[in-house]
């Protein structure tokens, strides 16, 4: 928990929201996502998280396949023709 919730003016429900969010950090971005699907349903509601979401996840993948595949052909590099 942050430092606030030595605080005597940090409700319980802040240092409840706080234990959440801690949780929720922890978890994938496919985690989260399919924690939004069986909370809200497939597809529906949160539209932006699950739009960072996806970024995310598609983001993770790209790098994923582009440092498995060798590369192919002779490398271009910048000089005088």
């Amino acid at each position: 928990m942050s430092e606030n919730a030595n605080s005597k003016n940090v409700s319980p429900k802040h240092i409840a929201a706080e234990a959440r969010n801690a949780k929720w950090r922890k978890r994938s971005p496919k985690e989260q996502l399919a924690d939004l699907d069986k909370r809200l349903g497939a597809g529906l509601g949160a539209a932006k998280p699950r739009a960072r979401l996806q970024a995310t996840i598609a983001a993770t993948t790209k790098k994923v396949k582009v440092t498995e595949e060798p590369t192919t052909g002779p490398r271009k590099t910048a000089g005088k023709k």
